[in-house]
């Protein structure tokens, strides 16, 4: 990987430690960001997701005003690799919006 990219992938790692904090994405100021999300969102969940069940997912959509929520049937915790072509189907939804 390039310096920059390496770049990218720390602040990634950052971003995602803040927003889900510890233990196991537990963060209880989590909620008070959430609402403030103002573009559209898709979220992409498995039917079968065991590390985070669709509850999750239904939780953020509740906290994201305007968000969808797709359940993608027969998958687990890796959507765009298990069901990539429901996965694109998802993101070609929330890009084609706009």
């Amino acid at each position: 990987m390039t310096d920059a990219q390496k770049d990218v992938q720390l602040k990634n790692y950052f971003t995602t430690g803040k927003l889900s904090w510890n233990p196991r994405f537990h963060n209880p100021d989590l909620i008070k960001w959430l609402h403030r999300i103002k573009l559209p969102t898709m979220l992409i969940w498995g039917e079968n997701d065991n590390i985070f069940p669709p509850v999750y997912g239904e939780a953020y959509q509740a906290a994201i005003a305007g968000s969808e929520l797709r359940i993608i049937p027969e998958c687990g915790h890796l959507p765009h690799q298990e069901k990539l072509d429901d996965f694109l189907a998802g993101v070609d939804a929330i890009t084609s919006k706009n």
